[in-house]
């Protein structure tokens, strides 16, 4: 009974990283919509924002998911830029 507790804690923690990468991912892109409305584009940047640090927080190996949240915040500024640049 005591092996079982560690590989559910395990499996919670994936499940919640996995949950935090999803919102942080998804909200990066939604506030990268060209000509998104400011009351979409900061509450989504802030959560998204809030659920990439509990990710990190929570991930014992961090090097994939600042890889991943580096590209994701790569095309979000290429996005914004893109907008800014086409007025």
């Amino acid at each position: 009974m005591t092996q079982e507790r560690p590989v559910k804690t395990a499996r919670r923690r994936r499940a919640a990283i996995i949950v935090l990468v999803t919102l942080a991912t998804t909200g990066a892109l939604i506030a990268g919509v060209s000509h998104q409305d400011p009351w979409i584009r900061w509450p989504t940047l802030l959560l998204g924002a809030g659920a990439a640090g509990g990710s990190l927080a929570l991930a014992a190996k961090r090097n994939s998911l600042i890889g991943w949240y580096a590209a994701t915040g790569g095309v979000l500024l290429f996005r914004l830029v893109k907008e800014l640049v086409a007025g």
